[in-house]
């Protein structure tokens, strides 16, 4: 898969001419190697989860309380917690697993107010643990995953991944674009001029059973040569947003690159699944603050800078990418047509501008030259 990058990438170079493509060194961390981690002090949780990770034939440390995990917090395959844990400590990865017994009222409550999306009641999720401690044990075989998120309002993180995914299924490579906020599932008029018909995270998050790749590549809309998984536009209902891990694994077997438009209340909770992650923002203060903060609790490396700026600033934005350690993708002006295109449905068309090509062929090859 990661050949068919590289040449998707090659040749986009190559009918850009010599404007040139930043490389980069492999993005992720291969964690397939390390532990599960596993916070809980109650003896059922810890022999069943010691059972399942048996049977996955992968390694398990146990702590019984948070304090003595934090040492490991970080570099463990993924952190499992047990209902008896009510806090976590600041500034650590997010919680890949909640696991309680079946006489814990408040476990999905808390599994809301901390973001954990799997969550597991034993000893019936047993079989669901041990496929999700095999799964997560070992380096999965399909697409890479491409974040995008905005250090501030009116960024254009959006129209980027649009214009990423567009340019990616241009250059031959089976793309899907997914948004991850509700409150932005309007954008999919940006998209097309038709409805897009199929299937959206509302009807897979209720879907039982397994998803498999064939599955969901089928039963997704499609506009300009990619996949898009979106929100209705209508919103959703309040209460806790919920991205079914099955949809994503999915996504990642079905796919060569995986889009994920990120929100405020979606990076933390996803970024784990990101391969390489760009962020979009203009060049104030206030945005290059709040990407410091912001990036230094998600765990991906060498995250990219693209700028929205006017013509002219590239060594201002080059400069900001630089004291904010971040690679730098180049610098998008205000360009005209965007807005009435997005009006009409024609968004995706404007991916070939060649200011468009030339940044958003930046962040493709980031993407082509990582992995996990």
């Amino acid at each position: 898969m990661k050949r068919r990058m590289q040449e998707a990438v090659d040749d986009s170079t190559a009918a850009l001419g010599d404007a040139g493509w930043p490389g980069r060194e492999a993005a992720g961390t291969d964690r397939g190697g390390a532990p599960f981690l596993l916070i809980t002090g109650l003896p059922a949780i810890q022999e069943a989860v010691r059972a399942a990770a048996a049977a996955a034939g992968v390694r398990l440390r146990v702590a019984e309380d948070v304090q003595s995990a934090v040492p490991d917090w970080d570099r463990s395959s993924a952190v499992i917690v047990g209902g008896d844990v009510l806090e976590f400590p600041v500034r650590r990865r997010p919680v890949d697993a909640l696991l309680g017994l079946q006489d814990d009222p408040g476990l999905w409550d808390r599994a809301a107010m901390w973001g954990v999306e799997r969550v597991g009641v034993l000893p019936a999720a047993m079989g669901w643990l041990a496929e999700f401690l095999g799964g997560m044990g070992t380096v999965r075989d399909g697409g890479l995953v491409a974040g995008l998120w905005g250090a501030a309002g009116g960024s254009g993180t959006s129209t980027l991944a649009v214009w990423l995914a567009a340019q990616a299924a241009e250059a031959g490579l089976r793309t899907v674009l997914v948004n991850t906020a509700p409150q932005d599932a309007g954008f999919r008029y940006a998209l097309s001029a038709t409805d897009l018909a199929g299937s959206g995270w509302v009807e897979l998050n209720a879907s039982s059973g397994a998803i498999s790749p064939e599955r969901l590549a089928n039963s997704l809309p499609q506009t300009a040569g990619f996949s898009v998984l979106m929100w209705p536009a209508g919103g959703v209902e309040p209460g806790p947003v919920i991205h079914d891990p099955r949809v994503l694994d999915a996504a990642r077997k079905a796919y060569d690159l995986v889009v994920l438009d990120l929100s405020d209340s979606t990076l933390h909770q996803l970024a784990w699944w990101c391969d390489t992650l760009t962020v979009c923002a203009p060049l104030t203060l206030n945005a290059a603050v709040r990407a410091s903060n912001e990036l230094g609790h998600v765990p991906v490396s060498s995250p990219g800078l693209v700028a929205r700026a006017r013509r002219g600033q590239g060594p201002e934005a080059a400069e900001l990418a630089k004291r904010l350690g971040l690679g730098y993708h180049g610098l998008i002006p205000p360009l005209r047509g965007v807005q009435a295109a997005a009006d009409e449905g024609r968004l995706p068309g404007l991916a070939r501008i060649r200011p468009v090509r030339t940044v958003v062929g930046a962040v493709l090859a980031q993407a082509g030259g990582g992995g996990r």
